[in-house]
């Protein structure tokens, strides 16, 4: 992370990470705002329940918006980046 970050979207795999001591101790990190989406398994509804989701779109949102920054990065680190089999002989 970059010193002028202030937002922090990312995956269930970060889930807990504003616990952890690495991140507790740090003065810039301890400050940042984290949007970790939930597991699906944690958002469940009863099958009686006849009305909209709210907690599967506001993840769905949450991971979209990773998604969206995430996928350019991709391709800029594709296009700069030699492959690691190098060029034949």
């Amino acid at each position: 992370m970059r010193e002028d970050d202030h937002t922090v979207y990312a995956d269930s795999g970060y889930l807990g990470i504003e616990k952890r001591d690495e991140i507790k101790n740090d003065e810039h990190l301890s400050e940042v705002e984290y949007h970790i989406a939930a597991r699906p398994s944690q958002n469940r509804l009863t099958n009686r329940y006849n009305g909209f989701n709210w907690d599967k779109k506001i993840e769905h949102d949450k991971s979209s918006v990773r998604c969206k920054v995430e996928h350019p990065f991709h391709i800029v680190k594709n296009f700069f980046i030699v492959p690691k089999h190098g060029i034949a002989d």
